[in-house]
C-alpha cells in the first residue's frame, strides 16, 4: 500500500534509539524471530479455519444444485 513506507519510517524512528543499547543482540534477534514465527503460524491457522468454513458453506450451496442437475440427466 502507499502507507507502507511511512509506517516503516515511523517504526525505524521508534525502534532505532533503544535497539542500539541491547546487550545480547543475538538473543533479541532469536526472540524477535520466534515472536514473528508464532504470529505467522497463528495467522495461517486462522486462515485454515476460514478456508474450512468457506469450503463447507460452498459445499452446502453448490452440492444440492449439483445433485439436482445430476439426477435430471
Amino acid at each position: 500500500t502507499q502507507a507502507a513506507p511511512a509506517i516503516g519510517a515511523l517504526l525505524g524512528v521508534v525502534f532505532s534509539g533503544w535497539v542500539s543499547r541491547v546487550r545480547r543482540q543475538g538473543v533479541a534477534i532469536v526472540v524477535a524471530i520466534t515472536v514473528y514465527a508464532a504470529a505467522v503460524e497463528r495467522a495461517l491457522a486462522d486462515l485454515a479455519v476460514e478456508i474450512d468454513v468457506l469450503e463447507h458453506v460452498l459445499e452446502r450451496l453448490v452440492m444440492p444444485w449439483y445433485g439436482r442437475q445430476a439426477a435430471a440427466s
